[in-house]
């Protein structure tokens, strides 16, 4: 019974001191990965090589994750220890679905990102002055579910007080929010005939403001 007590007391022991000796490793090698198209690598590689050379007890792995996601494009950090000497950041950025307001990002979560510029033109851009971002993508969902019958694909909607503008490949489309669903269901209802009585018109400007009936140019 001594014998195994003895045995226990150097095993724990052993095994603090071995502990103790990690716990007060120098980082000496760091690895960053993650897909990153648009977030400034050269920032953050610089953030990471403050690490270089500090003692694991030094290292606030928050303060240190929150520096990361204040770069821009930097959606989410983690920063893991990999023994004995080792450190691993992923860096997970953010996935652009829309602009808004020809200002900024939102994300595929729907949060707002801010960026130094807006490299990525090729996506939907909503806008509104009374509307917010939620409510914009709101009343996109509920457009493009009505002209996708016609293999329409927005691009772009702009709402200014009770004036929508829709904008897809080859149309334009002005119509009053407090009708827009009704109006654009009537617009689909005869888009085949219209186009096959216009057949050389390859930009179209449709407007749905008339009580009856609406306007094409």
């Amino acid at each position: 019974m001594v014998r195994v007590f003895f045995l226990i007391i150097i095993s724990s022991a052993i095994f603090y001191y071995l502990k103790q000796d990690l716990f007060f490793l120098e980082v000496k090698d760091i690895e960053i990965n993650g897909d990153l198209q648009y977030a400034d690598i050269t920032r953050i590689r610089e953030e990471a090589l403050k690490m270089m050379g500090e003692k694991n007890y030094d290292i606030d792995l928050r303060e240190k994750k929150k520096k990361f996601e204040e770069i821009a494009w930097v959606k989410n950090s983690q920063i893991s220890f990999m023994p004995p000497d080792k450190l691993q950041i992923l860096i997970i950025e953010h996935k652009p679905l829309y602009i808004w307001n020809d200002r900024n990002y939102v994300n595929f979560e729907k949060d707002i990102f801010y960026t130094e510029n807006l490299p990525v033109d090729r996506i939907l851009r909503l806008s509104s002055n009374d509307f917010d971002h939620l409510q914009m993508y709101d009343l996109f969902e509920s457009i493009q579910s009505v002209l996708i019958d016609e293999d329409l694909i927005v691009r772009e909607i702009s709402k200014q007080s009770d004036i929508i503008v829709i904008r897809t490949d080859d149309i334009q489309i002005t119509v009053k929010h407090s009708r827009y669903f009704d109006k654009i269901n009537e617009l689909i209802s005869v888009f085949p005939e219209l186009v096959k009585k216009m057949p050389n018109k390859k930009k179209l400007r449709i407007d749905l403001r008339y009580p009856t009936g609406f306007a094409v140019q």
